[in-house]
């Protein structure tokens, strides 16, 4: 399994998150239930507007929106999950390689983040 970067984002010393920095499959196939999932509401909302907004001017523009937006959610959903825990008053604690979530947060917790 390889490693891959995780920035560590709390907001009490007894939460913690990490949040990969990847490619996101399902972020890119199925926005909705990927914001779901991350419970990612606030954005979820933006995306339903948008896409409304746009079928509603044109199907097709609706089509090239959803499209477009799922784009932007595979290629930098850990930007956009770390900047909704911004705005729900979580933040950065560290940025760690580790192997999987819960390795990152040990590494955290052993003092061994950047």
């Amino acid at each position: 399994m390889r490693t891959r970067i995780y920035t560590l984002h709390h907001r009490r010393p007894d939460e913690l998150v990490a949040v990969a920095d990847r490619f996101d499959l399902l972020g890119l196939v199925l926005p909705p239930l990927w914001l779901v999932w991350h419970g990612l509401w606030i954005t979820l909302a933006g995306y339903a507007a948008a896409v409304l907004a746009a079928a509603l001017w044109s199907p097709w523009a609706g089509v090239a929106t959803e499209a477009g937006i799922a784009l932007i959610f595979g290629f930098e959903g850990g930007a956009i999950r770390r900047a909704e825990l911004r705005l729900r008053g979580w933040r950065e604690a560290g940025v760690v390689e580790a192997r999987s979530p819960e390795g990152a947060e040990e590494l955290f917790l052993r003092g061994e983040a950047a």
